[in-house]
């Protein structure tokens, strides 16, 4: 079996489709986590108590807790920075906490978190 770790391709087969992968999703995806299912529905809640940082950090983290993927766009996310997330949350509720106000919306579909600029939002890319 391959999985995507870490933007990087692993398994038997990585090689050549490492490149090919690569320039299918490109700047497109800057975060994906392959975790271990773990047995729990969207609404349970977890004790999170994440410092402020960068959001792909915080993202991860949040993802990481509760064995959910993570997919992000790279540009949209680049240089934007979380509030502190203390306290008990579902999945859903400490996404929606660390990307208010960041002109970003997410969909959580098959225990993924997909996160993406709004639409109309400027995203700011450094040349």
């Amino acid at each position: 079996m391959e999985t995507i770790e870490n933007g990087s391709l692993s398994g038997r087969h990585s090689g050549m489709r490492v490149s090919s992968l690569a320039a299918v999703i490109g700047p497109v995806i800057s975060v994906v986590m392959v975790v271990p299912g773990i047995a729990s529905d969207g609404q349970h809640r977890r004790h999170y108590d994440l410092p402020a940082q960068e959001l792909k950090y915080a993202t991860r983290a949040v993802a990481r807790r509760a064995g959910y993927q993570l997919v992000a766009d790279a540009d949209a996310i680049r240089g934007k920075r979380s509030k502190p997330l203390r306290g008990n949350f579902t999945v859903q509720e400490a996404i929606a906490v660390l990307l208010e106000d960041q002109g970003l919306s997410f969909e959580i579909r098959d225990r993924t978190i997909f996160i993406r600029a709004v639409m109309g939002t400027p995203v700011l890319t450094a040349l």
